[in-house]
């Protein structure tokens, strides 16, 4: 029916990581306990746009699996609060999507904004009258694929009682690795006792549920959320391939942006080449010029004691004024409010550890 492919090269939102250390604080766990050996700043964790890797958030993982100390349906709880709202502009589209066929169809074509990190697999069963959602664990790192799968399993459930605003029961449930020593948070979550040990990781449920109505559809509004992922992804993707490598030469000296024409000729290129390739990928000198600025800007306005002029010098502009309007633009507030507000966050951070 639909199989979605997750590529784990590109960037994803960090707001999942915010989530795993809200839940493990309610444990008494510590960020630091949560965040070692991540790279990801604490400060992070209160901002919004934050993106990270799938590679830290699989450390962060495998730092609360240790915690936990073994405790079964650990992971299923973690996933059951795994909600569409959390889920950006990707979840508003599925919010107001008409029906839960429609769900999976923009599920193929947005996969890298939810956090699943691997294939998605969804089959109709037409001589059952069921539909199986498949999770395939063998692209994962082995050390954190049946945790994954599990808080996977537990998140899809929650997000179907967003969208229909009352529980779908699975018929079935299947993990592939060996079952744990309480199944009781299973049951309770997916409504039926999982089968582990088996050949897939699965949910299967009723197939008419495919085709009934949800009830906060908007086709006007979810065409516009839709166009929100469609720009988010394309971002993302051009952080790889010819974009990536451009972006490579622009960060090699930190606090100097090199020009068009340098650029060019590091990657052996006319500036006429340079611009078409990233055109053919979505992307345009300016813009990675522009997501540079805007990122060394916010790590010397956190970092260092430079006033705003001077920022400005550092990254090329004329005049702090042109820089303050850029930063509105990017943030939406004035660079002395994002300071003020980076300050304050790293003092209550270092706080609460």
């Amino acid at each position: 029916m639909a199989s979605s492919e997750f590529d784990q090269h590109l960037p994803i939102s960090a707001a999942s990581v915010q989530l795993m250390v809200q839940l493990a604080a309610r444990r008494g766990w510590s960020t630091d306990e949560c965040l070692a050996g991540s790279g990801i700043d604490p400060v992070l964790l209160d901002d919004p746009f934050a993106e990270i890797t799938p590679w830290q958030e699989f450390e962060v993982m495998r730092n609360l699996d240790e915690l936990r100390c073994g405790e079964p349906g650990f992971w299923v709880e973690v996933g059951t609060n795994y909600h569409a709202g959390m889920h950006g502009s990707w979840g508003m589209a599925l919010l107001t999507s008409r029906t839960l066929r429609d769900v999976i169809e923009l599920t193929a074509k947005f996969v890298e904004l939810a956090w699943v990190f691997t294939t998605i697999t969804v089959t109709e069963y037409v001589d059952t009258g069921e539909v199986g959602i498949a999770i395939d664990s063998r692209d994962l790192p082995p050390d954190v694929a049946s945790i994954l799968v599990e808080r996977i399993s537990a998140a899809i459930t929650s997000i179907l009682r967003d969208l229909t605003n009352t529980r779908v029961p699975a018929s079935s449930v299947r993990f592939r690795h060996s079952a744990p020593s309480d199944t009781s948070r299973y049951i309770d979550t997916f409504g039926a006792e999982p089968s582990f040990d088996a050949d897939r990781n699965e949910l299967v449920g009723d197939s008419a549920w495919l085709d009934t109505p949800l009830p906060q559809a908007n086709d006007l509004v979810r065409r516009g959320y839709e166009a929100a992922c469609r720009d988010l992804l394309d971002k993302r993707r051009a952080r790889t391939g010819f974009a990536g490598a451009v972006r490579d030469v622009l960060t090699r000296e930190p606090g100097r942006i090199p020009a068009l024409d340098e650029v060019a000729g590091a990657l052996n290129v006319s500036p006429r080449t340079l611009a078409r390739r990233l055109a053919d990928e979505g992307a345009s000198f300016r813009a990675l010029v522009d997501e540079l600025r805007q990122t060394l800007a916010e790590e010397l306005l956190r970092n260092s004691p430079l006033t705003s002029a001077q920022i400005a010098h550092r990254l090329g502009y004329t005049d702090s004024a042109n820089f303050i309007r850029a930063f509105k633009r990017w943030r939406d507030m004035t660079p002395r409010s994002f300071r003020s507000m980076s300050a304050a966050l790293s003092a209550r951070t270092r706080s609460e550890n």
